[in-house]
């Protein structure tokens, strides 16, 4: 994921960037939230935007710094955070499509149906990186 994040800011054409971090915690976007019951979603959902602020967005703050450019995450702000709280976790709960919510909320808002439907993927896997890298690994051995 690293590799992938580093690409994809590199590749990035501004020196200010918007990024979906924290989109996944808040609204339930991971496949480990399917099997929990609400309760269990929610404390998990906080752990893991916690672990998120602690070690991953400074390390990703710091590949930005490296590759001088300029990244913010607009789903770790306080005001969005609460706002995601709001919603009760059972509407935010993934039943067959992730982020159901969020992308409903969304589409009400006038997001076209081919953005807000688009299938979940993760950054190494949407971005062939992870290809590339099983790729050069195959061809190393």
């Amino acid at each position: 994921m690293i590799l992938s994040l580093a690409l994809a800011i590199e590749g990035a054409a501004p020196a200010l960037l918007a990024c979906g971090q924290g989109v996944d915690e808040l609204f339930l976007g991971y496949a480990h939230y399917r099997e929990l019951p609400a309760c269990e979603a929610e404390l998990r959902s906080q752990e893991d935007l916690e672990r998120l602020r602690a070690l991953d967005w400074p390390r990703t703050q710091a590949i930005a710094e490296i590759l001088e450019k300029q990244i913010v995450a607009p789903y770790l702000t306080p005001a969005v955070e609460r706002a995601a709280r709001r919603v009760p976790t059972e509407l935010r709960m993934p039943k067959d499509v992730p982020k159901q919510f969020f992308r409903a909320w969304a589409e009400s808002r006038g997001l076209p149906l081919e953005l807000s439907r688009r299938p979940k993927k993760a950054l190494q896997y949407g971005s062939g990186v992870a290809a590339l890298v099983r790729k050069l690994g195959d061809s190393q051995a």
